[in-house]
C-alpha cells in the first residue's frame, strides 16, 4: 500500500512526476535513486509480449517509461478499451 499512498515511494513520486507531463529522463532525475518499478514494468511488459499475455496497464506503463506514450495518452488508451472478463473461465 505505500507504493500507491505515501510520498516517501519513489515509485508514486515517478508516477506523480510523469502525469505531469515530465518526460521519463526529467522525472527519474526529479526523483533520484533507484525507481524499482521502471525496471520491473520492462521486464513484465516484455514477458507478456513474448507469451502473448494481454496486461493493458502494464504495457501503457512501459510505453510511458520507453517514451512511445504520454502518461495522458495512455490513459485515453486504457479507458478506450472494450470491456473484457479478466479470466477465460468467467462468466461473460
Amino acid at each position: 500500500v505505500l507504493s500507491c499512498t505515501d510520498d516517501q515511494s519513489r515509485n508514486r513520486r515517478l508516477g506523480l512526476q510523469l502525469a505531469t507531463g515530465c518526460t521519463p529522463e526529467a522525472a527519474h532525475e526529479a526523483v533520484g535513486g533507484v525507481v524499482e518499478g521502471m525496471g520491473t514494468v520492462t521486464t513484465v511488459a516484455g514477458l507478456a509480449r513474448e507469451h502473448a499475455i494481454d496486461m493493458p496497464i502494464c504495457q501503457a506503463v512501459d510505453a510511458i517509461l520507453s517514451g512511445g506514450e504520454t502518461a495522458a495518452g495512455a490513459l485515453t488508451g486504457l479507458l478506450s478499451r472494450e470491456a473484457t472478463t479478466e479470466f477465460s473461465f468467467a462468466a461473460p
